[in-house]
Order: C-alpha cells, then structure tokens, then sequence
C-alpha cells in the first residue's frame, strides 16, 4: 500500500533489505526515511504532507509503537525543505533583475547598489513549524527520533524554562523561584554565564554539520557548563532563526507564555503530539485561582497607590483595577455561607455554573471589551510593585511587608494570566473559574 501519488527509491549504502535508507516521492515532497515505511506510516506522511501543503487541519491516529512521531518529523521536515526551495526559487528571478535581497531593513535612499528605485528586501522564510508535546520528557522523546531520520541538519531548538536550563549553582541552590533569582542576578549583571551565551550559541557542535546540530535540553545543558555560557538564553536566541521549535503544550495555548517567549504562531505549522493529553492543559490555561488574603492585601495597596498618585495619570487606572479586585474580594465572602464540605474534612466549596462565574466579571466590570485596558493598567501596577518590592527588600522603605507585597504580586500576576497560583495557607479562600465543563468553584483551608 502506498500513500497518493508516491513512489520510492533507496538512498545511501549501508545497509540492505527493508532497513535501508530511501527516499519517497510523496505528493511532490521528497521524504528521506531510515528505512522501508509500514504502510500506517506511508498513509500518515501522506495525510500530514496534504494538510501541510494546503493549510489545512488534520487529526491522525495511530497504535502505540507504529512510528507515527518519526513519520511526522520526517513529513514536516520534508516538506518544509521543499517549501523553502520554492521560496528560493521564486526570490531568485528578482535577484538576476538587479534587486538587493538581505537581511535587515530596507536600503537607504543613496546605496548604490539598490539603484535609483531598487530597495532592499528581507529574504522570506518558509513557515516556522512548531512541534508541542505534553512534558519536556516526551520532547525529547521526539528529539531522538528527529535524529534516527535523515534530517540530521534541521535547524531546531527546544524551548524550556530556567527551571530547565539554568546552570548557575547559586540559583539552583536556591529555595527561592528560580526565575526570580535568575531576572535579579541578571538586572544587576552579577551572571558570569549570561556574558557567555553568544559564544555558546555559535559554538561548532551546534551548527549546520555538528553533532549536535539536533540536541534536546540536557545537550546544550552539558555544553553550557562546559564552555561556560547561558543555555537559556543561548535557546531563545537559536529559537529566533530555528525552522523548527519544539515546546509543551502550555508554550502554545497560554497567551502570556507565548507573548513571554516570543512564539508566534500566525502563519506557522503547529504539530500537536499525542494530542488527548492537550485537554487538561487547555483548561489550566483558561483558569484562574485567587487566594482571599493576596486580594485583601491587593485592595489596600492599590488604595494606598490610588492615594499617593492621585494627581497623576495612571490614578484612574489604579482606581479601575482596585474595584475589580475589590469587587471579587466581595463576592467570595459573599459565598462564605454557602461552602459546603466536599468529603476532604480541611476543605470546603461551593461549586455554581461556569454562567454564574461569568456573570460575577462582567458586574465586577471585567468584560471583553474592558479586558485588554484592564490588562495594560494591571502591568503598570505590577512594575510598580516590583520596584516598590526591590526597594523595601533592599532595605529602602520599611512601611510595608516585603511578605506582603509578594503577595500583592502573586496575586496581580494571576489575574493577568489566569492559572498557576498557590493554594496553600490557613483560612486562604481563593476563586476558580474554568472556561470548560461550566465550573466556578470557592474553597475554604
């Protein structure tokens, strides 16, 4: 059985039989294989090739143990090499009638090499595929298989957390949240391996004939303290010219971890692996968790902001933000009476309708139109907070609790991405809406 319109023929020498090497033709992509494909695996590189080609969705589904993720790769990576050579050969008549093509901006008015009315244009690349998987242990399950293939030049990168790729032995000695740590020793230019990422991510091994040309994490970790750069920002960096990225689930369908690693997906291809898993990440992404006692402490800051920049422009916006928390503060004491025992003796909940939920933002003033502004005041805040926070940790202003105003911050960060945030403490309330199944739930420790 063969997909539509493929043929093959073998590749390489070493190696004979069903394990050698080929390359099929399928719908006009030439797809390099490590060796004969089961006909699933013929079927799915046929389908993931159509779909590709015309922009289109598809939901594939294979047995466990069928290959499936190296007939993706290998589909992907195919196509996305024959599109690229389209795009070379379309740019190229506009080279021979004298045009500049380069990188960068357009020329000036007076390069003389763009002519009287010739500019520069920046090459156009084929598009971005971006390959999400549930844990970074299955991305670099996928790794492996990108390099048993016959893409072993691809230009990949694997986005993680610093949590994933720090190596600087203070921050990981840490108990504190390591990004904190990593944002402040960087601010003040106290990281020695941060001067070092540049070397690191034009090292030798990691470019097009290297061995390490496909890495996952734990490669440009080893690398990194070895020659002694970054492999953080090394990855953000190599991630900006990668043709293909691979990442969890949550880099894709949280907006603010997209905005935060500067993933774009207009345009793009988006492969989703083992993709039953992507429910409960979705739905984590569209929640939000509130504790009572952060909202309090929320409130009277923002007052006391509200108070202390009352002339000022941005006091109206603090005044918008404060009743909105304000405004949720009231309704979960509001629902107090109502909590009920869930079976757990130290909980307590009152569960209502994801309606019921929504009705509560749109009468504290949350609504779609409101949301965005709403979101730029909260980023205001949370800057001022932060210097505020630096401040009275440094020993500057001792008005307030530097416990506080974390607090203060861990709460004004989870209304501004909706998910994540803690849950521990005596007597903590906190408010969960889900976009999905209809629930709104309040607790009680």
């Amino acid at each position: 059985m063969e997909g539509e319109g493929s043929s093959e023929r073998m590749s390489g020498g070493g190696g004979t039989g069903d394990r050698q090497p080929r390359v099929l033709k399928i719908r006009g992509c030439d797809v390099s294989f490590p060796h004969k494909p089961y006909p699933s695996q013929l079927a799915m590189m046929d389908k993931t090739i159509q779909a590709l080609k015309n922009s289109q969705n598809v939901l594939l589904e294979l047995p466990t143990g069928s290959g499936k993720s190296l007939s993706l790769l290998c589909a992907a990576a195919a196509w996305h090499a024959g599109a690229a050579r389209e795009l070379e050969q379309a740019q190229a008549p506009a080279a021979a009638d004298g045009a500049v093509s380069c990188k960068g901006e357009e020329c000036d008015a007076g390069d003389e090499r763009a002519g009287p009315k010739k500019r520069r244009e920046k090459p156009k690349r084929p598009p971005k595929v971006y390959i999400a998987s549930r844990t970074h242990a299955q991305l670099a399950q996928l790794v492996r298989e990108l390099r048993k293939s016959g893409y072993s030049n691809v230009h990949m990168q694997v986005l993680g957390s610093r949590d994933q790729y720090c190596i600087n032995a203070s921050v990981l000695k840490s108990d504190q949240p390591k990004a904190q740590i990593c944002k402040d020793l960087v601010n003040k230019n106290a990281c020695r391996y941060v001067h070092g990422a540049p070397r690191l991510e034009k090292h030798e091994r990691l470019q097009e004939g290297g061995d390490l040309r496909i890495h996952d994490i734990e490669d440009l970790v080893s690398l990194g303290k070895r020659i002694g750069g970054c492999p953080y920002f090394a990855s953000s960096s190599l991630a900006k010219e990668a043709s293909f990225i691979f990442c969890p689930y949550s880099y894709l369908v949280d907006p603010m971890t997209r905005d935060a690693m500067g993933i774009e997906l207009k345009d793009a291809a988006v492969i989703i692996d083992e993709a039953h898993n992507i429910e409960d990440v979705c739905r984590e992404a569209a929640g939000l968790e509130l504790k009572y006692d952060d909202l309090v402490e929320t409130c009277a800051h923002l007052e006391r902001m509200l108070v202390s920049d009352e002339e000022s422009d941005e006091a109206q916006n603090y005044a918008a933000l404060e009743s909105v928390v304000r405004g949720i503060k009231d309704h979960m004491q509001k629902w107090v009476p109502l909590l009920q025992s869930n079976g757990n003796h130290s909980v307590t909940q009152h569960v209502t309708s994801g309606e019921e939920g929504a009705a509560v933002m749109r009468e504290v003033g949350v609504t779609e139109e409101t949301l965005k502004p709403l979101h730029k005041f909260l980023e205001t805040a949370l800057a001022k907070m932060e210097e505020q926070l630096q401040a009275i940790e440094h020993g500057g202003s001792r008005g307030e609790s530097a416990q506080g105003m974390q607090g203060q911050r861990r709460a004004g960060a989870e209304g501004g991405k909706g998910g994540g945030g803690d849950t521990d403490g005596e007597s903590a309330f906190y408010g969960q809406g889900y976009s999905y199944k209809g629930r709104y739930v309040v607790q009680k420790y």
